[in-house]
């Protein structure tokens, strides 16, 4: 566990040092996680976050699947796992976009979801999940 303490320890300083900006959002690679990892985060003033949509693009399934599960798999309220620097992903983005916003939804970060909820999810919480009446389709 010391391993991973140091690894999140680590990351904090590098982005800290480079933006100037202290992280206090974790999302643990991969999802891989458990109490103690939390519990790590916990100690760091850290929210640990997680996803309710992901498609596997690191994976680098074709452009239509990626926008097919997205698209299938988006409800209000939820988070939506995406990587930056997979072509098909970005070739997907328009479209999931344009048509989410067309559905009626529109995109915060997580940051704003965490504000909107008024205090019910706060650091230390160990996942974030905004409840269904932050937004009536908002997806983060």
């Amino acid at each position: 566990m010391r391993k991973k303490a140091n690894q999140l320890d680590s990351a904090n300083r590098m982005i800290k040092e480079i933006t100037g900006i202290t992280p206090h959002l974790f999302r643990p690679p991969g999802g891989d996680y458990n109490q103690r990892v939390a519990d790590v985060a916990f100690g760091r003033q850290m929210t640990t976050v997680l996803w309710t949509v992901s498609c596997a693009d690191y994976l680098e399934p074709p452009t239509a699947t990626i926008v097919s599960k997205v698209l299938a798999e988006t409800k209000p309220g939820g988070i939506i796992l995406l990587h930056d620097g997979i072509k098909h992903t970005r070739e997907a983005l328009p479209e999931i976009v344009n048509t989410l916003r067309a559905r009626g939804y529109t995109f915060i970060t997580v940051g704003e979801m965490l504000k909107m909820t008024n205090g019910a999810c706060q650091w230390g919480d160990s996942v974030a999940v905004a409840p269904s009446d932050v937004s009536s389709k908002g997806v983060f």
